[in-house]
């Protein structure tokens, strides 16, 4: 989905209900005034809790729809970036099967004895969610999408 697929969905879910609502509202504030028919508090009190409802709902979307456009805006740039270096991971992928061993045993020595050089440590959160805290005082907070 890109990003104006969501402005898309966005506007679809534009306040149609509350337009309705609000015209309403109107009717009865119109039927007051012009006609002089008595204010039915109950009906305005109804109606002004939908439309909160309905706005409440509409904020709830809109806020939806802002978050997956910033994931989709994220997982373009994510994607992007992955194709530039397609060629030099195929390239490293071949010289470490050309190794004595292949790549399970480079991996197995990396992370055994390399990589903790560097990371001070791992919390897995679940399989798809975890943070490495290197050395360098950085924290990465890691969360894979599939």
């Amino acid at each position: 989905m890109k990003m104006n697929e969501v402005l898309m969905a966005e506007d679809v879910l534009r306040p149609y209900g509350i337009r309705d609502i609000q015209a309403e509202k109107e009717a009865l504030k119109v039927r007051c005034e012009v006609l002089g028919e008595p204010r039915d508090k109950e009906a305005v009190t109804e109606l002004e809790n939908r439309l909160l409802n309905e706005e409440e709902q509409l904020e709830k979307l809109e806020h939806e729809a802002q978050q997956q456009a910033e994931q989709v805006r994220y997982m373009e740039d994510y994607w992007k970036k992955l194709e530039q270096t397609h060629e030099i991971r195929e390239k490293t992928l071949q010289w470490l099967d050309s190794l004595a061993g292949g790549t399970q045993m480079f991996l197995d020595e990396a992370v055994g004895t390399y990589v903790k050089a560097f990371v001070l440590s791992v919390t897995i959160f679940s399989p798809k969610h975890f943070r490495i805290h290197l050395y360098s005082s950085c924290r990465c907070l890691c969360t894979c999408f599939h």
